[in-house]
């Protein structure tokens, strides 16, 4: 979270919202590596954008949170202004309708 803090004091909310070569946002990029206190963190002390979505597997965070039972990250997600948790792209609602809903 200190490296965390330190790159964003340089790189402020541009570096935030900014996107991997796949698509994904630092935030996506913390929960993908099963770093759910960062994620919280971001989503907290850093404004991250918890609505934003995967490009590459249409994850959101809260479904990250949800798959993997972080209740932190949860309360973290959903206490953010424009998380929408009932509408899926089009592209993976057959995928979806295969996986466990949370």
């Amino acid at each position: 979270e200190r490296l965390a803090d330190v790159l964003l004091a340089f790189g402020g909310k541009a570096l935030l919202e900014s996107r991997t070569v796949d698509g994904d946002t630092p935030l996506l990029t913390a929960l993908a590596a099963d770093n759910p206190s960062l994620a919280v963190h971001l989503i907290c002390s850093h404004g991250a954008d918890a609505a934003v979505v995967s490009k590459q597997d249409g994850w959101s965070a809260l479904r990250y949170a949800c798959w993997h039972n972080w209740s932190d990250v949860v309360s973290a997600v959903m206490a953010h202004d424009g998380v929408c948790v009932s509408v899926q792209p089009q592209a993976h609602r057959a995928a979806a309708a295969r996986q466990m809903a949370c």
